[in-house]
């Protein structure tokens, strides 16, 4: 369990890298944390030129645990690592800090009431209409949640859901290395990673992934089928796991 004391790891991009525990929330008599409770820390190590600073003292959401946790169902689980979110309390709500968070989250944070997702009026996926937050979770959470549902609705593709994204892309990398028949015959590719509502990504860090007429073609067929959308070609990408297939597939976009 979590304790003060113990070191753990900032799974965001607040700007805060290692923290130290030194308070546990809760009863006075609580003493340890666990996966969807809250914590005190103070920052061991931050990264330059960000508005976190090392020694500041931020409040923590625990998101991981190398101590096995028991669900509901009688199983386990544990992590590698303690990790925490940096997060704000408004309004009687926990609003996490960063844009982005890294790494695999439990479903016992969503279970804690920390994570809400729904279906908004206008058909976009979005936090429940209580919520302050500034994110559904994971940067990939929207893109499995919208794989799933084109899955359940029969609707042909190759779908693959890509494990360690965020430290090397090292589930695509491993596919492309090592099984690429899997993607024989693909002739575009489209990742669902991506923050906002207008970008069809053409290229990443690795150089160009798809050509404008590709990103326009899908835009339209978005903009088409979507009211109110405005999708358009974006040169602006950085890096997700398409990047990875450049010599396999023709046409790598991320959305």
């Amino acid at each position: 369990m979590i304790q003060p004391q113990t070191i753990v790891k900032i799974a965001d991009n607040s700007g805060a890298k290692i923290g130290r525990v030194f308070k546990v929330l809760g009863s006075s008599k609580k003493r340890y944390a666990k996966v969807g409770e809250l914590v005190k820390f103070s920052v061991q190590k931050a990264e330059p030129r960000k508005d976190v600073k090392k020694k500041a003292v931020l409040l923590g959401l625990v998101v991981r645990q190398k101590a096995p946790l028991r669900r509901k169902d009688g199983s386990y689980i544990r992590f590698d690592e303690n990790a925490v979110i940096v997060v704000d309390q408004k309004k009687g709500e926990l609003v996490p800090k960063a844009g982005r968070i890294f790494g695999p989250i439990p479903r016992e944070i969503a279970e804690a009431g920390h994570q809400a997702i729904e279906i908004d009026k206008g058909g976009h996926l979005a936090l429940d209409f209580h919520s302050e937050a500034s994110c559904l979770g994971a940067d990939c959470t929207a893109g499995v949640w919208l794989m799933r549902r084109l899955i359940l609705a029969g609707k042909p593709g190759l779908y693959i859901f890509h494990r360690q994204e965020e430290i090397g892309g090292r589930g695509s990398k491993w596919i492309a290395a090592n099984t690429p028949k899997l993607v024989e015959g693909i002739e575009a590719m489209i990742a669902l990673d991506r923050w906002g509502y207008t970008s069809v990504i053409t290229e990443q860090s690795t150089g160009v992934t798809a050509s404008n007429k590709f990103a326009y073609s899908l835009a339209d067929q978005l903009n088409t089928h979507i009211p109110g959308a405005a999708y358009k070609p974006d040169d602006g990408g950085i890096y997700t796991d398409s990047a990875y297939y450049n010599h396999l597939i023709p046409s790598r976009t991320q959305k």
